[in-house]
């Protein structure tokens, strides 16, 4: 593997999030942050945010690296494939929303009216958080075009929590519909989010001005060291990067390693069509999780590509996904 290929450049969240289009890819395992490891990152800002307020000697916060790799759409526009830091980026995501919301409903800019320079700042610090969430076609905002979109079983209610933030970002948190919350994963990621903005709520709602260093902080202070693969890399590599970076940590399940090792086999001309497939196959497959339980045995029934075992022999479950999905077509 040739990780020279990486070109490690350090980034503030703003010059992170600004103008750029990043996508968590299939192969990425859930949201799965919990509320303990929120306020954790909510503390650490809040500390950060202090220094810098006191004039100490404050260090910007770091909060990890984050390794992508560029791919092109149709349209030959730049999209970041998020291999590693996709928990963080997107609960960043989540803290910029709610202090955007928080904005809007507490009229944040309206504070600074009579002083010129605090007046352009503050109008500033919006256009950072806008910048942040969602990007411009023209010279507007659109909603469809966020800044990050997440995978299959996320995207529908990560849609929904930046909808409201765009088109009712005023309106009172318990009026906001975030659809069906059965599925756990789902629901985790509302909570967050409530929990975030419910937090900066309580502590600014009275002097919503005083939210601009905070912000200014956010954007400018946090920084990351941001490694992007080339375009045009071999497809194969971003798994390998995938696999060693999580066999470290927590270790990854039975179907996370096959499935690394399915997609080092896919060409990368034919790759995106895969992902298609195995994004409907998880989304299904968490849907009904109690129908479908023997995902590894499916999954190996998928490395089989070469025919060497015939169908009647594989499990039953993965006969049925075989035949719902289509993927037989990457056992030819």
């Amino acid at each position: 593997m040739n990780f020279a290929r990486l070109d490690p450049k350090p980034y503030s969240i703003g010059e992170l999030l600004k103008g750029r289009q990043y996508k968590i890819p299939v192969y990425q395992r859930p949201y799965s942050w919990e509320q303990k490891q929120v306020k954790a990152l909510l503390s650490d800002l809040d500390d950060m945010n202090q220094k810098h307020l006191n004039n100490e000697d404050a260090n910007d916060l770091y909060v990890g690296n984050f390794i992508v790799s560029k791919v092109e759409d149709q349209t030959h526009e730049l999209i970041y494939d998020i291999v590693d830091g996709q928990q963080r980026l997107t609960t960043l995501s989540l803290i910029v929303a709610s202090l955007y919301c928080l904005t809007q409903k507490y009229h944040f800019t309206e504070c600074f009216k009579g002083d010129e320079d605090g007046f352009a700042s503050a109008v500033s610090c919006v256009k950072d958080l806008k910048d942040s969430l969602w990007r411009k076609k023209g010279e507007k905002y659109q909603p469809s075009e966020r800044v990050i979109e997440l995978g299959p079983i996320e995207s529908e209610v990560f849609h929904a929590i930046l909808n409201f933030c765009f088109d009712h970002p005023s309106c009172d948190l318990e009026k906001a519909d975030f659809g069906k919350l059965t599925d756990p994963i789902k629901l985790r990621l509302v909570n967050n989010f409530k929990f975030i903005y419910q937090y900066y709520e309580s502590k600014y709602k009275d002097n919503i001005g005083s939210m601009k260093p905070l912000i200014e902080n956010v954007v400018e202070h946090v920084y990351c060291v941001f490694y992007a693969a080339d375009v045009g890399i071999e497809g194969s590599t971003a798994f390998e990067i995938f696999e060693s970076i999580n066999s470290k940590g927590k270790p990854l399940e039975a179907i996370d390693l096959i499935k690394t090792r399915i997609f080092s086999e896919i060409p990368s001309s034919e790759s995106s069509d895969y992902l298609k497939l195995w994004g409907d196959l998880i989304k299904w497959n968490h849907e009904k999780e109690n129908v479908f339980a023997p995902r590894p045995r499916f999954a190996h029934a998928a490395l089989l590509r070469r025919g060497q075992r015939k169908l009647s022999r594989l499990h039953p479950g993965a006969k049925r996904g075989r035949r719902q999905f289509g993927i037989h077509r990457c056992l030819a």
